[in-house]
């Protein structure tokens, strides 16, 4: 009789799992990964897609991860958790029996109900986000022409901000709480000078 290992989640909690338990060649052991993309996208490297380059170099399909690895790999969405059946639900209605699970869900981008924020603000946590703050650069930049060189100035003006448990301390030390303490990017902002 073999186990099953199911990790639902891709990112990289879930694609180390796989690979550390596939190294480890658990006799009689089915290891399996559920994720809905058939690729890992590694955030870290976001930013060079937005900035031009290849979108090959943030996504590694899983087949190549997992490249003479024991690991099976369903593209699925996973919907329920039984944990008394030990079955997980797929958006696809497939059920997926395990004795282990683990739940490698991953973070997603929050603007914590901040009214105007969702409009205005991206995230950069998968490739859809950096997707969508690509286009809207590339709208500013193809306004530019047509506009004065104020309104270009604004226009162009890009900050990078990350609020983060650190910063919050930074703050607190120096009797900013509540203000945005902006990351070493930001003070580097995208400017595109006037004229």
């Amino acid at each position: 009789m073999s186990h099953s290992i199911l990790i639902v989640g891709g990112g990289i909690a879930g694609v180390e799992a796989a690979k550390t338990l596939a190294l480890l060649k658990l006799p009689k052991t089915i290891i399996r990964l559920i994720d809905p993309k058939s690729h890992f996208e590694y955030h870290a490297a976001l930013y060079r897609f937005i900035t031009g380059r290849s979108p090959m170099e943030t996504c590694i399909a899983y087949r190549d991860i997992f490249e003479g690895l024991n690991v099976d790999v369903v593209r699925d969405r996973a919907t329920a958790v039984d944990l008394s059946a030990k079955t997980v639900t797929g958006a696809s209605g497939s059920q997926y029996r395990y004795d282990i699970l683990m739940l490698a869900l991953g973070s997603e981008t929050s603007f914590f109900g901040i009214p105007g924020v969702r409009a205005c603000a991206y995230g950069m946590k998968t490739m859809d986000e950096a997707a969508r703050l690509k286009r809207r650069i590339e709208e500013m930049f193809s306004a530019c022409p047509t506009r004065s060189a104020d309104e270009r100035s604004s226009l162009l003006h890009l900050e990078s901000l990350q609020k983060s448990d650190r910063t919050k301390k930074c703050s607190k030390k120096q009797g900013r709480e509540g203000t945005s303490q902006k990351s070493p990017h930001a003070r580097k902002q995208a400017k595109i000078s006037r004229g």
